[in-house]
């Protein structure tokens, strides 16, 4: 509904430009929102995505200086992290019996932890 009345209000919203802008800065978010409303659809939620993904953008910067460049190994293991941080949250909930937003704001002042060290 936005996106209909801008581009209506002002000529210069549905330039090709613009569009491009608006995909090249909320490319990470839209990421970010389809995996947290995977989260979501199936009953929990996860308070510690955002450390998750410091963890791993650390990572893959640290990584793609430390090999010269090679963005393809970087980005798998920091991949691979995002995907074990996200499986010790899975975890601790089904071990623990605990409610997902326990775990995953506990976890979330962890990773944090782990990120100012």
């Amino acid at each position: 509904m936005i996106g209909g009345y801008l581009s209506f209000a002002s000529a210069d919203f549905m330039t090709l430009g613009n569009i491009y802008d608006l995909i090249n800065n909320y490319a990470m978010l839209t990421i970010l929102a389809c995996g947290l409303f995977i989260v979501l659809i199936s009953g929990g939620i996860d308070i510690s995505f955002p450390a998750m993904t410091i963890i791993s953008q650390y990572v893959m910067v640290t990584l793609i200086q430390g090999t010269s460049g090679n963005f393809a190994l970087a980005f798998a293991l920091s991949g691979g992290l995002g995907l074990l941080l996200g499986l010790v949250n899975a975890t601790l909930v089904n071990r623990l019996k605990v409610p997902s937003i326990i775990i995953t704001i506990s976890t979330l002042n962890i990773f944090y932890g782990c990120c100012s060290t």
